[in-house]
């Protein structure tokens, strides 16, 4: 699971963030994201959270317009999550 807040009047590039999230994805052998509400993304990850996070960091400091005040990742299974929207979002 993947959260963030972006900066006050950014030009905060949500196609792009959900474009590299797909990748990533892709490449680690998941299916796509979930999007099940606004800013929160959810995705399958092979690697413990501190990873993801860090790959994510990587590829916000190539593209200058992912400029996000903060952001939280999550490790969450499918026993978890109230009234989350099912279904994959981006392929």
């Amino acid at each position: 699971m993947i959260t963030f807040d972006k900066k006050k009047n950014s030009t905060f590039d949500y196609w792009l963030f959900d474009e590299i999230l797909v990748q990533i994805c892709h490449g680690v052998g998941g299916s796509g994201i979930e999007k099940p509400m606004h800013q929160l993304r959810m995705m399958e990850y092979r690697k413990d959270a501190r990873h993801l996070l860090a790959t994510i960091r990587y590829y916000c400091k190539q593209y200058p317009n992912l400029d996000l005040q903060r952001m939280l990742v999550m490790v969450v299974d499918d026993n978890h999550g109230y009234r989350l929207a099912k279904g994959i979002y981006r392929s």
